[in-house]
C-alpha cells in the first residue's frame, strides 16, 4: 500500500504569511527603530527568517500520512 503525505488546509494560510510580510516592503522601509545599531529594515527581515522557520516547522509536523486511496479522496474534494 502506497503512503502519501497530506497537509491540513489550515496550514496553507500560515505558509503565505511570511511572503506577505517580507514582500510588502513599504511596511518596513525605514531605518528606525534600530536594534543594537542594526537598522529596522535589516532586523525586520532577519526576524521573519526566524518566524518563517517556526511556521515551516509547524507545517512539517502537521503533515499526515494517509494511504493512497484516502489521499485520492481528499484530493478530489
Amino acid at each position: 500500500m502506497k503512503i502519501h503525505r497530506v497537509l491540513p488546509k489550515w496550514v496553507y494560510p500560515l505558509i503565505i504569511i511570511p511572503y506577505i510580510a517580507v514582500f510588502w516592503v513599504s511596511s518596513y522601509n525605514t531605518a528606525d527603530p534600530a536594534l543594537f545599531g542594526i537598522p529596522y529594515f535589516y532586523w525586520y527581515q532577519l526576524l521573519w527568517v526566524l518566524i518563517s522557520m517556526g511556521i515551516l516547522a509547524i507545517a512539517y509536523f502537521a503533515l499526515r500520512e494517509v494511504p493512497q486511496n484516502e489521499a485520492d479522496d481528499q484530493a478530489s474534494r
